[in-house]
């Protein structure tokens, strides 16, 4: 098939996907991008699985990340809470094209009346892919703090001097920040994340060997709870349901900001030492 061909066909699919995702939902940004998703709806909620025996729990629509519907069950006294993510139909639109526009291997249309008929516009497979990206990143990331971890052991052992030390260990940091900053900008990321930005403090600055080891320590935290928790999102294909204990966590795009931060202070602190 000759490139302006497949070009008109991807035309007519995205006109198709826009016009049935139209009839899901509003088009329009419903409140923020501040410390968190918005992708949300404001206007309208899903409804709860057939399959659920449990009693429904409606929760007020919030601006961050639009309406949901949930239920309640669990015996015993000890009820379990689910919410179902409500996507807006715009960002639903241009997640599935953006998604598509890399990976041709899909029909848009089929997903759009997936989503028209009130199922989630995202399943496993298209899941896979969308976290792709920011997975390979969180890996490569816990990766270099490791080297970090491996250049203060020699740097103590003196078997590289201050300078070697200084230029490998900036070198890491610098990459750090960059795969945090791919993460933090990834925008089928935060479609999909329907937790709220939660703002983190500034680290302290290290002013001895054993306190930059424990602010290396931390970013290694950061960074292997980013990747496990990508991970974690397609094991449990949070797409369709998700634990209420899983909202109260802190989104994708504020764990990226605190491994930024850190990595921050631990290049500082290497400057001054």
């Amino acid at each position: 098939m000759s490139f302006k061909k497949q070009i008109s066909i991807a035309g007519v699919l995205l006109l198709v996907t826009g016009y049935t995702l139209a009839q899901r939902g509003g088009g329009g940004r419903t409140g923020s991008d501040h410390a968190g998703s918005d992708r949300g709806s404001s206007s309208s909620q899903a409804a709860p699985r057939s399959e659920s025996p449990a009693s429904v729990v409606h929760t007020s629509p919030s601006s961050s990340n639009g309406g949901y519907s949930g239920y309640s069950g669990g015996t015993g006294g000890n009820p379990s809470y689910y919410y179902y993510p409500n996507y807006n139909a715009y960002y639903a639109r241009d997640f599935l094209y953006s998604l598509w526009n890399q990976y041709p291997y899909f029909s848009l249309s089929n997903y759009s009346f997936r989503y028209d008929l009130g199922d989630s516009p995202v399943d496993r497979n298209l899941l896979r892919l969308a976290l792709q990206d920011s997975y390979e990143a969180a890996t490569a990331m816990a990766n270099r703090v490791n080297t970090l971890s491996a250049l203060i052991d020699q740097l103590e052992s003196n078997q590289i001097d201050r300078k070697q030390f200084q230029t490998r260990f900036d070198s890491s940091l610098s990459e750090i920040r960059k795969l945090a900053k791919t993460i933090r900008k990834d925008e089928r990321l935060e479609f999909l994340d329907q937790r709220k930005g939660i703002p983190s403090e500034e680290p302290p600055k290290a002013a001895s060997i054993a306190e930059m080891r424990e602010l290396v320590a931390q970013l290694g935290e950061q960074a292997n709870a980013m990747r496990d928790g990508l991970e974690n999102y397609y094991v449990r294909d949070y797409t369709r349901t998700v634990e209420l204990d899983h909202l109260k966590q802190p989104s994708f795009k504020s764990l990226s900001e605190r491994i930024d931060k850190l990595a921050k202070a631990i290049e500082k602190s290497a400057d001054r030492m």
